[in-house]
């Protein structure tokens, strides 16, 4: 019996992820308004029996879904401590992983889902701002209080990872969440890291050496 039951988790656990694929699939494409339970039970291959064995109402299924959808787009930390490096290297080699980051299609779609649809906002805005932007600046943070070739007290951290983190994005992010079709050279890409490395250096002062 014991046996039994091990071989039997993995299969609920590949249902519940095709379930929550797609969910996350139909809510992009069409909303919450028009994603129904028969449609995401269609959609993974599953009867709506199984579907409501997993989750007993379309706002819990939802609500797992964003949490799905963000651990998927959760970037790993653009940290990497060297000591070796100087603030500027520190900084293009954050600047390069964010900037990469808020142009995914993935993180694009989802953002535009929140901003569109207030029911899905209702259950996920919450949970994107927690899990991929307050992290990411946490993340930030503890680079800027942790490299040595940074001088910053931890409240003095915080500030310039909120600021970096909002500078880099820029007006491309906006871009793509309003459809506005445009094409970032590699030579846009390095003048606008470059200039958001100089404002942040040129901040620190006497806090970067």
């Amino acid at each position: 019996m014991s046996t039994a039951n091990k071989k039997g988790r993995p299969k609920c656990q590949k249902k519940r992820r095709k379930i929550l694929e797609a969910c996350a699939s139909l809510l992009l494409k069409n909303g919450i308004a028009l994603t129904s339970m028969d449609k995401i039970a269609e959609n993974s291959g599953v009867s709506k029996q199984t579907v409501y064995s997993h989750f007993k109402n379309k706002e819990e299924l939802c609500k797992a879904t964003a949490e799905h959808m963000c651990s998927n787009i959760q970037p790993r930390s653009g940290y990497i401590r060297d000591e070796s490096l100087s603030p500027r290297q520190v900084l293009r080699s954050l600047a390069t992983f964010y900037l990469n980051f808020f142009q995914n299609p993935d993180v694009l779609s989802f953002s535009k889902t929140i901003i569109a649809d207030p029911q899905v906002a209702k259950f996920s805005a919450d949970i994107f701002y927690g899990e991929i932007y307050c992290r990411m600046i946490d993340q930030l943070e503890e680079c800027l209080a942790n490299q040595s070739c940074f001088l910053l007290s931890e409240t003095q951290a915080r500030k310039f990872a909120v600021a970096f983190f909002n500078l880099i994005k820029g007006d491309f992010y906006l871009r793509g969440l309003m459809d506005i079709s445009f094409e970032l050279s590699d030579k846009q890409r390095t003048s606008h890291i470059d200039t958001v490395i100089d404002i942040i250096i040129a901040s620190m002062g006497e806090y970067s050496k």
